[in-house]
């Protein structure tokens, strides 16, 4: 077993600090109710980007998307990339099991 030297050890530690303080701050950030509500307007602009069928709509959205997205990477917020990354958690209907 090959033991591990202090430089090893202080820098595994000085990467656990890091990690520790951005987990910290996406905390902080989840409670500032700009976020929060800046959160649900991107789940809201990908949805309606799934289903608008008209290109200069789907434009509009995308840059919006863009610019909310930029803001909430600097807030700390890791932002999937386009509308396709949108999720629909929750239970499937009896209809689409069958």
């Amino acid at each position: 077993m090959k033991r591990r030297t202090t430089e090893e050890i202080v820098a595994d530690l000085q990467a656990k600090i890091v990690a520790a303080q951005e987990a910290g701050a996406r905390r902080a950030a989840r409670k500032n109710p700009a976020v929060v509500h800046g959160r649900a307007a991107l789940k809201s602009i990908d949805k309606a980007a799934k289903e608008t069928g008209d290109a200069t709509a789907r434009k509009a959205l995308e840059n919006a998307r863009s610019s909310l997205s930029a803001w909430l990477a600097v807030e700390g917020f890791a932002v999937p990339a386009g509308a396709e990354a949108a999720k629909n958690p929750g239970r499937r209907k009896a209809a689409a099991t069958a």
